[in-house]
């Protein structure tokens, strides 16, 4: 009997939790965190899945569970997400390749879009308070400070600006050259979003994706 199912999915919640703790603070994960943690993790699914699904049914779950880190890979390459979110989704796709029996769901797939989901309903709160704590005024996901407020931020980001290419004291300092306010939005750690919708993918997996 080879490992449990549950197992893939606690491990790769175990394997998330310091680099979603680091994206929280820093916005930025080293990848060899990823690949260390993914590399066991995935021998470890594969060998648990394989006693499961038929080698060739099993090789195209891997394919499938692709779609999520191309998606990721295609929004960093535009400018929207990071290349540590790529890694992320990458290492998702590889720990947790096949559903659970009787789903019909990608793991990664619906980790990825559930992250999506709480990261853009989390904005607007974000926005909220930022706005209320420094005399701003809020804009559903946006938030108009002051250049004198903007500078006390951490990870706010003028409208267009590229949180990937620009720290965000270089993005406020060239919005503000010629204005007294700047419209700003946060850049928020998709690696945490991406922990906390691990246990509700399961969840989903194993009820509203499952087939009788």
């Amino acid at each position: 009997m080879g490992p449990p199912l549950w197992l893939p999915w606690a491990l790769t919640a175990a394997v998330a939790i310091y680099p979603a703790v680091l994206d929280a603070q820093y916005r930025s994960v080293p990848e060899h965190l990823w690949y260390l943690g993914a590399k066991v993790v995935a021998v470890i699914s594969f060998i648990a899945y394989l006693g499961l699904y038929p080698l060739r049914l099993l090789a195209a779950f891997y394919l499938e569970s692709l779609v999520a880190p191309a998606a990721v890979a295609l929004a960093a390459a535009l400018g929207f997400m990071g290349a540590g979110d790529v890694w992320a989704s990458l290492a998702i796709a590889l720990m947790i390749p096949a559903p659970p029996p009787g789903s019909i769901m990608p793991p990664s797939l619906l980790i990825v879009l559930l992250a999506s989901l709480l990261e853009v309903a989390a904005r607007p709160i974000v926005a909220y308070i930022k706005a209320r704590q420094l005399g701003g005024r809020w804009e559903g996901l946006k938030v108009i400070l002051s250049c004198g407020s903007a500078h006390r931020t951490r990870w706010w980001f003028p409208v267009g600006s590229s949180a990937v290419s620009e720290s965000p004291s270089e993005a406020i300092a060239r919005a503000c050259s010629n204005d007294s306010e700047v419209v700003l939005e946060p850049g928020m750690p998709f690696v945490t979003f991406i922990l906390i919708a691990l246990p509700l993918a399961l969840l989903l997996e194993l009820t509203l994706f499952r087939v009788p």
